[in-house]
This record gives structure tokens, sequence and C-alpha cells, in this order.
């Protein structure tokens, strides 16, 4: 009887907490395409909010949850003059091809129309609470955070470059956003673009070849040099290209074929070769291929496992620090490194691509 009771009240506090889940109120979204919803929005003289989400993305549904069911997001609606359509699940349905026409780059994303259906602003990801998203999403409404507005303001005042990199960052539009930097860092002066803020703020997230940074960096290297010197420049560099192979390599979406491009540039800039750059020139087949994928993450453990010895030659090797530029002084300790490693396992096939990589690597030997 007891356990009776105790099941039925189990259930009837599930039932309670599901009934103080609001639902989002069948009215609040525009039902129909986004060519209709823009015609309305030119009829009524109304900007569309394009709100972008996933089935896979938890901060759109805690924007479900919290936020849309709210009077306080039908009131940011109707103050501010809005047609709003909703792509609850554009990762496995994408009618109006939002995809291809708005470049999404991340979930959740709001795009706001002109009554044209023209683009006027943008902000992608998830602010927590609901003051502070409808504060954020009153903040891109606001006629100086247009795009036309914050470019006007650029040109007529270039110290707010930092703002505006970052205005296209939260907005994740990445091509403009390179694009810009590049154009900033050879308006110059340099000075001003090589400061702590800019170096925490977007150097530091650099991940791959069409960094506009990057790039400035790597056609300019002696008026960056000039700037930061030459220690902190091949810092930069080396770090860079390793983190690009990492965050590819590593995870369950691999990258190889990204990887093939940052090789051909190693190739093309033999100077940023870094001693991870050359261990995937030497074993990109193997990695990318069905039976040497297992094959090739135990050799990527290998190369970073920690042990006292073992740490300390991945120091100098520069998996970790990136001291070494040319393939003769790197040959020495990638040599000892692999044999180091290759105690750990007894399998013939890592042996053989083992005694490969050595063998590449001991003709700088001599």
């Amino acid at each position: 009887m007891k356990s009776f009771l105790l099941i039925c009240t189990l259930l009837l506090s599930c039932f309670a907490l599901r009934a103080q889940t609001k639902a989002i109120p069948d009215d609040l979204f525009f039902k129909g395409s986004l060519n209709e919803a823009i015609a309305k929005g030119k009829a009524e003289n109304k900007r569309v909010m394009v709100m972008c989400s996933a089935t896979f993305c938890g901060p759109c549904k805690q924007l479900e949850r919290d936020v849309y069911p709210t009077p306080e997001f039908r009131e940011l609606r109707d103050q501010n003059n809005l047609i709003m359509i909703y792509y609850h699940d554009l990762d496995k349905n994408d009618p109006d091809g939002i995809h291809s026409r708005f470049k999404i780059a991340a979930y959740p994303s709001f795009i706001v129309l002109d009554t044209d259906g023209n683009e006027m602003v943008r902000i992608a990801g998830c602010a927590s609470g609901l003051k502070t998203f409808c504060d954020k999403i009153n903040g891109i409404l606001q006629p100086e955070n247009t795009f036309e507005a914050r470019k006007k303001q650029l040109q007529e005042d270039p110290s707010c470059a930092f703002e505006y990199i970052q205005f296209l960052r939260e907005a994740f539009l990445k091509k403009e956003l390179e694009e810009t930097m590049y154009k900033l860092l050879e308006q110059g002066p340099l000075e001003d673009y090589f400061t702590e803020r800019w170096w925490k703020s977007y150097y530091d997230y650099v991940t791959f070849l069409d960094s506009g940074v990057f790039q400035y960096m790597v056609d300019h290297p002696k008026e960056v040099i000039t700037v930061i010197g030459k220690k902190k420049y091949n810092e930069f560099m080396f770090n860079r290209i390793n983190r690009m192979i990492n965050i590819r390599v590593t995870g369950s979406h691999k990258k190889y074929g990204e990887v093939r491009q940052i090789v051909q540039f190693i190739d093309a800039h033999p100077q940023f070769a870094t001693p991870l750059s050359r261990f995937f020139k030497e074993n990109i087949d193997v990695a990318e291929s069905k039976d040497g994928e297992k094959l090739f993450e135990k050799a990527l453990s290998w190369i970073k496992k920690v042990d006292t010895e073992t740490r300390d030659i991945i120091s100098q090797v520069g998996v970790s620090g990136f001291n070494f530029k040319t393939p003769q002084e790197i040959a020495p300790y990638i040599v000892k490194m692999m044999k180091q490693c290759s105690k750990y396992e007894k399998d013939p096939k890592a042996k053989e691509m083992y005694e490969k990589t050595i063998e590449s690597y001991s003709r700088y030997l001599n």
C-alpha cells in the first residue's frame, strides 16, 4: 500500500511539473513561408525576425522553455513591430532555403529583415536569462546597430574598429570579419592592432588559414615583426598551425580535408612547419583511411603521452612548445620521441608506421 501511494505521489509530481511548463502560444510566430512573412511585413510596415534553431541545440530548447512562452517576449515582439518566423528544426527541415540564403553558422541565430526582405542585422548564440536575452534582442533592433550604421561609423571613426569586429563575431559573420580584419591591418597603424586587448579577444581564437590576421602575418612578416618581435611572431604562427590541426583531428567530426589544406600551406611556406604538421604530412593517408583511423588516434595519443621522459621530449619537439623551425633542428627529437613512444604498444602496423616516420626524419640527421 505504501509503495502504491509513493508511486501515485511521484506520478502526480511529474504531472504537476509538466503542467508548470508553459507552451509557446500558438499565435506568437508567423505561420507560413518566409516570402509570405516578408510580404505581410511590407504590407503592415513591419520588420521580420527570422529565428533559427536546431533539434540538437541545448540553448534553443532553453529559449523554448524559459523565454518564448513569456508575456515579456510577446511584448518585445509587439513593441518592436516585428513579425517573427521560427524554424525550430533547421538541421532536419529547411523548406525556405534558410541555410543557403543566410549562411547560418551557429544556433540559435536571429536575423532581422527590413520591409523589403533585406538583412539589417543578426546575432547568434543565446544570452542566459529572460531579461538578458530580451535586452540583447532589443539592442540589435536599435537603428544605430544595423550593419550599414556600424559600417558607416567605422568609416567615420576608425577608433571603433574593435567594437565593430566584436559586432561581427557576435553575428558569426566570419567571411566579412576576416576580410575586415585584413583591411584594418593594411590601413594601420599596426601598433593599434597588436595590443593585449586584440590578442585576447581575437588573435587567440584564430582557427584556420582564412583568418584575416593570420593571412596578414603570412603576407607581411617584416612589418609585424617590427611591431611585436620575431619571438612572439614565431610563437603565434607555430601555435596557430598546431591548433588548426588539433581541432580537426580530435573529437567525432574530423576534417582531414582541411588538414590537407594546412599541409599544402606548409609545403608552400616551410618556415612555418611544426613537428605536428610534419607528422601529419607523413601520415595523413593512414589517418584518413578507414582501417588506419584508430591506429592513427593511438599514434597521436602516444605523441602526447605524459611520463617524465616523454614530457621533456614533447616540450623540446614543439607539440606543446614551439622552438624549432627546420627539419634539421626537429629531426633528432622526433626520432627520439617516436622511439620512446613506441614502447607502449606491440601492434605490428603501429611499428611499421613508426619505422616509416623515423626513417623519414632520419634523413635530416646527417
